[in-house]
């Protein structure tokens, strides 16, 4: 995923934490939250960032960046079917370790249709 698809500062991930709309299922939690604006209508409209965090209860650095790689590349297929000027965090549970890459990607397709921003027919690229 591109540098500027990616949610990376801290205040932004603290800020789509505490005001952020929740969505969860076995693997991943996904948090949803428009970014805020100006109110200057003469920006361009903002990207879609998406963040992945795999915390340490994951297990070691190696794991962590597996799961992490895994998720990245399934955002990244859904990337232009996301909607633009908002911002996702994935967090990843415990269970992922042991999931395919396909459970995976079907958690996260789930968890954007419950959130709204897919539609349930959405067929993979």
């Amino acid at each position: 995923m591109k540098r500027e698809f990616r949610l990376r500062k801290t205040k932004d991930i603290q800020r789509l934490r505490s005001e952020g709309k929740a969505f969860s299922n076995r693997y991943l939690v996904l948090l949803v939250r428009e970014q805020p604006g100006d109110g200057d209508f003469s920006q361009e409209v903002s990207p879609t960032r998406v963040g992945v965090i795999t915390g340490k209860r994951i297990g070691n650095a190696v794991t962590r960046n597996k799961v992490k790689r895994r998720i990245q590349a399934v955002i990244t297929q859904l990337y232009a079917a996301l909607p633009t000027q908002y911002d996702f965090l994935l967090l990843a549970r415990k269970p992922i370790v042991g999931a395919s890459y396909q459970e995976i990607e079907l958690a996260v397709i789930s968890l954007l249709q419950r959130a709204k921003f897919l539609d349930g027919n959405y067929v993979q690229p």
